[in-house]
């Protein structure tokens, strides 16, 4: 993917890492997927004012690892959009 992701929200971001990972769910699926609360996923896509702990790192990471993206893409829109293959977690390559 060559799009210049700099200029994009989080929300943007978080649209398309679901793309990416061809989720197919709802967005209750993917939050529960990714160890979220529904609201907590929804004000990070739709770009709503964060409490401190839903901007933390963990949040951005859980979000990257329930769709196989690179958390430092997800967070600044800058870098490689998908993870690294690593070990094999729960029986699902990642």
């Amino acid at each position: 993917m060559n799009r210049d992701w700099s200029g994009s929200t989080l929300g943007e971001r978080v649209d398309q890492a679901m793309k990416l990972a061809a989720f197919e769910g709802s967005q209750n699926e993917f939050a529960r997927k990714s160890g979220l609360e529904t609201a907590t996923l929804s004000r990070v896509k739709n770009d709503k004012t964060l409490t401190a702990a839903q901007r933390s790192g963990d949040t951005i990471a859980k979000i990257a690892q329930a769709a196989g993206v690179s958390p430092d893409w997800l967070a600044r829109g800058k870098g490689e959009v998908r993870a690294p293959r690593g070990p094999v977690i729960d029986g699902d390559a990642r």
